[in-house]
């Protein structure tokens, strides 16, 4: 089960609980506004955090078109630089991001001084895509849709081997995604990215210090090497080769095919060597890594404003304990489909939540069932809900989207050290859903006559309390957390940021990782809602008996005014006591 999922069940089975105690213990004692209050407000919140509408506009940007295409670049490349690599050879892939119309990837053989000796181009296909013709250049992979390709690689490269000082930027910028960006690989394991916004941007350098005439001056010996090379195509002596990659995954499996594509026929190319993958569980996680790494891209493409880290935080919870096909196969979901779901869901515990509810209270106190006063509750109380998780879920989305929204969210997500956006976000989704979801069940029951404007207002007051002591009371206990806990790896929580330090800090509310012995973020996550459901029914208790002590003061004010008058004035007293002699004298004669 989700850990949301999780906490919602426990927030409920926990006020439930509670609500049940309080009428059974003392029914005539329990204010009339209470257990409404907490519950419009509870099912608010619910509703709110069950949606999770940050996920669901992160999930609509994607295009699974698009991914399924880039997932297949990303898939090549690990397949086939496996594949040659174990024939022996300094063999490296050389993949720039410069846009959709290029080579999906070239690998490149250096000899032991660096200069670079042999090329394949590959292009990857996933599922059931074949090679597309363009209009200029015919068939993907045929001679003068290479050569064209791979002689404006070529410029790009010698014009990278040719900048003078470019800025030394790390990438991504905050606000910004880089569309061009040219990897170099260095040694042991480092790279170097030449990388800009678009084609009117400058070049920008992120690599190692003292690396960028090293990056550089590679840059330039691929760049002539592609150059020569589609030259000597271009007047009919190819020495490069090129092949056509197609993928498919079927649950924990990855089916490759590789043809020569020297040997296509109107865009047909035959398939002569095919083998599986075997996704074990070190393979899968590097795969699913690949996967998360370009949803993340995407939904960066539409949301530049939100951070690689966020996004990739967002990316993991899009994809969640789904196989590798799942991820890459799933259609798209749109956000205004996701809303309508979540609202559904969202009314439907309302009711349950108001149906359980009055149903306790009228069986206790009256001890049967009045259906028409508890269909009215339980309409009155899933609508709120529905409402109110649609005004979270509005919320939420504004702030992802907007940004200067998302940038004020993310300065007050570092005020209260709580690293994660996202999570500020759905707080304050929580807090307008809450709300909105109290305001409608109280005024909702005054005007069809269930209550006065008097108690309304006190519902409404009450749901609003509830809802801020049950947010204040998560955040205080996720900030203690984030602040002062350890991580599994024995890393300060505080030290981490984003998903990482959010998931630390609810297996540190576990007990440690389930690994170590604890409960993991399952745990920390029934802690957590169970910390913050105590706070908000203790917190909106005294508030209730705050009202009983005003209702109480205002009472005996009314009944000391009353007898002062009385004492002051006797001939009133006199007056009722002749009337009433008078009445009781003509009834007996």
């Amino acid at each position: 089960m989700m850990p949301n999922a999780v906490k919602i069940l426990f927030i409920f089975l926990l006020f439930a609980s509670e609500v049940s105690a309080q009428i059974s213990s003392a029914p005539e004692k329990l204010p009339d506004t209470l257990i409404p209050g907490i519950g419009s407000s509870a099912s608010g919140v619910m509703g709110s955090a069950l949606a999770r509408a940050d996920v669901a506009l992160t999930k609509s940007v994607i295009n699974p078109a698009h991914l399924r295409g880039e997932v297949g670049e990303s898939f090549m490349g690990k397949v086939y630089l496996e594949s040659i690599l174990s024939r022996g050879g300094n063999w490296e892939l050389v993949s720039p991001r410069l846009g959709r119309q290029g080579i999906d990837g070239i690998l490149m053989k250096f000899d032991k001084q660096g200069a670079p000796r042999e090329i394949i181009v590959v292009e990857a296909k996933y599922g059931n895509s074949i090679l597309s013709k363009t209009k200029v250049d015919g068939w993907q992979l045929s001679d003068r849709w290479t050569i064209k390709r791979m002689s404006a690689l070529a410029k790009r490269y010698v014009e990278i081997s040719q900048l003078n000082n470019p800025s030394s930027v790390k990438q991504p910028v905050k606000g910004q995604i880089a569309r061009h960006k040219v990897e170099i690989n260095l040694r042991d394991g480092e790279k170097g990215v030449f990388w800009r916004i678009n084609a009117k941007d400058s070049w920008k350098y992120d690599g190692p210090g003292g690396t960028f005439r090293t990056a550089q001056q590679k840059a330039g010996r691929i760049g002539s090497f592609l150059d020569k090379t589609s030259q000597a195509a271009a007047k009919g002596n190819i020495t490069y080769r090129s092949r056509l990659v197609n993928l498919k995954l079927e649950e924990n499996t990855l089916r490759v095919a590789i043809g020569d594509a020297s040997k296509m026929s109107n865009g047909k190319v035959p398939m002569t060597d095919t083998f599986d993958i075997n996704l074990s569980d070190t393979r899968k996680g590097v795969y699913t890594r690949a996967v998360q790494g370009e949803i993340a891209q995407q939904i960066r493409k539409k949301l530049p404003h939100i951070s690689q880290e966020e996004a990739l935080s967002h990316a993991k919870s899009i994809t969640g304990d789904a196989t590798i096909q799942e991820m890459v196969e799933s259609s798209r979901k749109s956000l205004a489909r996701s809303i309508i779901s979540s609202t559904g869901k969202s009314t439907a515990i309302g009711a349950v939540i108001f149906g359980g509810i009055e149903g306790t209270r009228q069986l206790i106190t009256e001890g049967r069932i009045d259906f028409a006063e508890w269909g009215e509750q339980v309409t009155l109380g899933g609508t709120s809900a529905g409402m109110g998780a649609l005004g979270g879920q509005g919320t939420v989305i504004m702030l992802t989207r907007s940004p200067s929204a998302y940038n004020s969210m993310l300065k007050l997500s570092s005020l209260l050290n709580l690293q994660s956006t996202s999570f500020v976000s759905n707080l304050a989704g929580s807090l307008v859903g809450g709300s909105i979801a109290s305001f409608i069940f109280a005024y909702g029951g005054a005007l069809t006559g269930q209550y006065d404007l008097d108690a309304a207002n006190r519902i409404a007051a009450t749901g609003i309390v509830a809802t801020s002591s049950f947010l204040a009371a998560e955040t205080a206990t996720m900030t203690l957390a984030m602040t002062y806990g350890t991580a599994s790896t024995g890393a300060a929580i505080s030290s981490l940021t984003g998903a990482a330090a959010h998931n630390s800090a609810l297996a540190f509310l576990g007990g440690g990782a389930t690994s170590a012995g604890g409960t993991g973020i399952a745990g920390g996550t029934l802690v957590l809602g169970s910390v913050a459901t105590v706070a908000m029914i203790g917190v909106t208790a005294a508030t209730m008996y705050g009202f009983y002590l005003y209702d109480s003061y205002q009472d005996d004010e009314r009944n000391r005014l009353m007898r002062e008058y009385l004492l002051q004035d006797d001939s009133f007293l006199t007056k009722i006591i002749d009337k009433e002699f008078s009445r009781r004298y003509a009834l007996i004669y």
